[in-house]
């Protein structure tokens, strides 16, 4: 909170369009009162005069057609006032200003048209984390759950560290409702994963940059959680292929053994090809798989293609043909046999039943 009046919070809005300005003002200033202090311009030059004055806790940027001046006015204001809270309104696309917010570090934006209720749902989330001086993403959960694939990873369990992660991130999507936050938790998270892979090696290192970057790039959050989940399992599917190297053990082998077939479910495995990823011969390995999980490997890998079908089926639209392709199965009434040879029921009848559980 900022100098002058006491539990008022300085708020500029910098917007070209003299009745937007004053729209959104009005919109604030009713809901708000006297716990804010809003100021208007329509000039960047003007905006940046208003910043080097006095302290601001927000700002609300109007990105026009041409963004360039925006963007700039955003790093200048964050190079005057750094980690300044900050709002783009913007008519573009929304995969271009959610693109747009990613590059200026900025988490919150707002698409127009857009209601009373958006603008003030998304202001009052920017109050309420610089109030508590936190941005509301669950931090204590998700240390913990960090702190859990941690010893999954220290441990070799690929599977128990996807699962950790999707359970984490499917208690956010059950818990925030607003757009914003959600994409803020996820991103927090995802950060998280990134950082983990630090004292790994300098190309893993950047393909889990560019790993995390499609996830901030994303916009589409709230309709695609098994993609985010997906891409995240991807980072830490990248921190394993790391980690695979080095003598190890009979157990050892085994967990290498079965995180690359998790780690490549949606690709053609073969017995031999995992018998030399691991450096045994096909005939042994077969022998040792068998002994060591009770089941012949077809059956392994069929079951496990299966359940991550069942996650398709419940968690997008999907179509049936397209979920077999993504299997590597070459003929989807393949795909359903064993589908329905598994669990009593079609693709179909599986989604009927499950879609949106």
């Amino acid at each position: 909170m900022t100098n002058g009046v006491l539990n008022s919070y300085k708020i500029l809005i910098v917007d070209y369009g003299t009745i937007d300005c004053k729209v959104m003002k009005t919109i604030l200033s009713e809901k708000l009162g006297s716990e804010a202090d809003i100021h208007t311009v329509q000039v960047m030059e003007e905006a940046v005069q208003k910043l080097q004055q006095r302290d601001c806790d927000l700002l609300i940027v109007n990105v026009p057609f041409h963004k360039s001046a925006a963007k700039e006015f955003v790093k200048r204001a964050n190079h005057i006032q750094s980690g300044i809270h900050t709002i783009l309104i913007s008519s573009k696309a929304e995969k271009e200003i959610a693109q747009l917010a990613n590059r200026l570090h900025v988490n919150q934006y707002i698409l127009k048209p857009f209601t009373r209720e958006k603008l003030l749902e998304t202001v009052e989330y920017e109050l309420n984390a610089i109030r508590t001086g936190e941005s509301q993403t669950g931090e204590e959960p998700r240390t913990e759950y960090v702190g859990k694939i941690v010893a999954f990873i220290q441990n070799c369990q690929y599977k128990e560290c996807v699962d950790t992660a999707k359970e984490y991130l499917e208690s956010l999507y059950e818990s925030i409702q607003s757009t914003s936050a959600l994409r803020e938790a996820v991103i927090a998270f995802s950060t998280e994963i990134e950082n983990l892979g630090n004292m790994r090696s300098e190309e893993t290192k950047a393909r889990l940059r560019d790993q995390n970057a499609r996830i901030k790039g994303r916009f589409d959050f709230p309709n695609n959680r098994f993609m985010v989940v997906s891409l995240v399992g991807d980072m830490l599917s990248l921190i394993f292929e790391d980690m695979d190297s080095g003598e190890m053990n009979q157990d050892d082998i085994m967990k290498k053994a079965l995180n690359y077939i998790d780690r490549n479910i949606t690709k053609k495995i073969s017995l031999e090809t995992v018998a030399e990823y691991i450096n045994l011969s096909p005939t042994y390995f077969s022998k040792f798989f068998k002994k060591k999980t009770g089941m012949n490997f077809i059956t392994y890998v069929t079951d496990c293609k299966i359940e991550y079908a069942k996650e398709m089926l419940k968690n997008t639209d999907v179509p049936v043909a397209n979920i077999a392709h993504e299997l590597a199965y070459n003929e989807t009434n393949y795909f359903c046999k064993a589908f329905k040879k598994k669990n009593g029921v079609t693709p179909t009848e599986y989604r009927e039943t499950h879609l949106g559980a």
